[in-house]
């Protein structure tokens, strides 16, 4: 566990911590795409991934940025060197 959520195997709704999604992995430098336009300023560094609910759910991943400076919804990083879509 990285410290940012409390993670338990256990506990079937307690959020999953990731190595991987998308292909990124902590530590990764990444590019922001905003779907309401406004960007975060940069450099950003992917410092944790998170999984909450399920496939049942709707499961989503939280990505941590710049040691918690900033919580985003990963499906929204793209690598920092990726043009955009």
């Amino acid at each position: 566990m990285t410290g940012y959520y409390v993670t338990n195997s256990a506990d079937p709704d307690a959020p999953v911590e990731l190595n991987e999604y998308n292909g990124l992995k902590p530590g990764d430098r990444v590019r922001y795409e905003n779907p309401a336009g406004k960007p975060l300023r940069g450099p950003l560094v992917l410092s944790a991934l998170y999984q909450f609910g399920d496939k049942y759910q709707g499961a989503w991943v939280a990505a941590i940025l710049n040691d918690g400076k900033y919580e985003v919804d990963a499906a929204n990083l793209r690598p920092a060197g990726e043009p955009s879509a």
